[in-house]
């Protein structure tokens, strides 16, 4: 859902995923492409959506209105604020000629930084390992308006893209959908761009998240990208999570979802995720650590977006931590040497 503002290039990732059928009427399942962008990302209103600002590593909660532009969507969302999603990632790729985004967030394990997002925007059957070159991928933090270049902005190009080994583009049920991203100079942490901590190992999957992203605001958008309206400015939104029981059950697919996914879906409403949103994250709070952590990144929806009858699906991060932890100490000992203090703090 960020990045510099130079040519605009449109273009979509999109596949069809599995063809269900429900009412006579083919229901297709959609892994959440990159439309065009600039080179350089329950009914009840408890708990509000709050604000994330910050001092450095330390979140503040506080109540924001449901306001802003109607028409300034996730899909139902609201505008965010300077400094409020200051872990959010603006992945720009460069693949089969194309440009594209998805989002990302920002994180760190030990010393390391490094970002986390889902693994077909990284993914390029053409290149070893099926990844996309790391010098065509770049990430912008402290992005809010992709249109309004306002200092805070802070570009990084990639040293190492890692896909989980065994995420496959063309499984139906999408699943490990997660891929770590690792530059060489750490950004500048501060209210505008900061960590969002990683997950415990063991943690219950909260009742409601905020999302976040620069995808398309229509609920129109078709899968071939048609219909898509990119905003500028970064949108925000608090929705549900569900039992993995009963988002199957309620999906009715010929798909699996997985205890490493977490499914997001706020019926009768049209609140959700859309083209553009790949790979951004959802926040939960933990009441243990009074903290807000990385619950997932976005992976697919199913039918339209912010479809208000189907499920989109999360890649839970805290099922992913060993191999997250274990790709951070390779990365460390590949750049940085055996005896780095990074390796051992």
């Amino acid at each position: 859902m960020k990045l510099q503002l130079t040519v605009i290039v449109l273009f979509l990732f999109t596949s069809i995923r599995g063809t269900p059928y429900r009412n006579g009427v083919r229901i297709r399942w959609k892994p959440l492409g990159s439309p065009t962008h600039p080179l350089p990302l329950p009914p009840q209103p408890q708990p509000p959506t709050p604000i994330l600002s910050i001092q450095p590593q330390t979140p503040i909660v506080n109540v924001h209105p449901e306001s802003g532009d109607p028409e300034g969507r996730i899909i139902g969302g609201y505008h965010a604020t300077t400094g409020q999603i200051y872990y959010q990632l603006r992945v720009s790729t460069y693949k089969n000629g194309k440009y594209g985004f998805c989002g990302g967030a920002l994180v760190k394990y030990h010393s390391v930084q490094f970002g986390i997002t889902a693994a077909h925007c990284v993914w390029d059957a053409t290149q070893p390992k099926n990844t996309v070159m790391a010098s065509d991928v770049r990430i912008i933090a402290g992005e809010i308006d992709t249109k309004s270049f306002s200092r805070n902005e802070q570009y990084r190009d990639m040293e190492r893209v890692v896909i989980y080994p065994t995420f496959n583009n063309d499984d139906p049920d999408h699943s490990d959908d997660i891929a770590l991203l690792f530059w060489k100079e750490p950004l500048t942490l501060n209210r505008h761009a900061n960590i969002i901590p990683l997950p415990p190992a063991i943690w219950p999957d909260p009742a409601r998240v905020v999302i976040s992203g620069w995808g398309s605001t229509n609920p129109d958008t078709l899968a071939n990208g048609t219909g898509a309206t990119i905003p500028s400015v970064l949108q925000v939104l608090t929705i549900r999570t569900w039992d993995n029981k009963v988002c199957r059950s309620y999906a009715a697919l010929d798909v699996d979802v997985t205890w490493k996914q977490m499914c997001v879906h706020q019926a009768g409403k049209d609140l959700g995720v859309c083209l553009g949103d790949s790979g951004g994250p959802a926040a939960g709070y933990d009441k243990k650590t009074r903290k807000f952590h990385l619950a997932g990144v976005l992976s697919y929806y199913l039918d339209k977006c912010g479809s208000r009858s189907f499920p989109a699906v999360y890649t839970k991060v805290g099922a992913y931590l060993s191999w997250i932890w274990s790709e951070v100490d390779i990365y460390s000992y590949v750049s940085f040497g055996n005896d780095n203090e990074i390796t051992k703090k």
